[in-house]
């Protein structure tokens, strides 16, 4: 999660993300695109751990790896993007828990 925080917190990539999101919309090439070379092994990457965690036990059945990654996503962008956020580590740590443990009381 650290990463994706550094990531957007890149000047750059900020200020080229509204232009992005646009062109996404707007273009199911560039979709594609983004979806097929950087997303693709990332997303299945995860599902395979997801899937890992459940079989063992250690997550429960029924949360997908695409909503996880754009919770990880959404959230790493807002924190950088729209908050700015300076604190990249607590960030990430907070980002983390609220990902894996939720925030109702078991």
């Amino acid at each position: 999660m650290p990463g994706a925080l550094r990531m957007y917190g890149d000047a750059a990539v900020r200020e080229a993300i509204p232009g992005l999101l646009n062109d996404l919309r707007s273009d199911r090439e560039m979709r594609r695109l983004l979806s097929d070379r950087l997303e693709a092994a990332a997303r299945s990457e995860l599902a395979e751990r997801v899937d890992e965690a459940v079989e063992d036990g250690t997550a429960r059945p029924g949360v997908g790896a695409d909503t996880i990654m754009d919770v990880i996503a959404g959230g790493a962008w807002y924190a950088v993007c729209v908050r700015r956020i300076k604190d990249v580590d607590a960030a990430a740590t907070e980002l983390s828990e609220l990902v894996l443990r939720g925030i109702l009381r078991s």
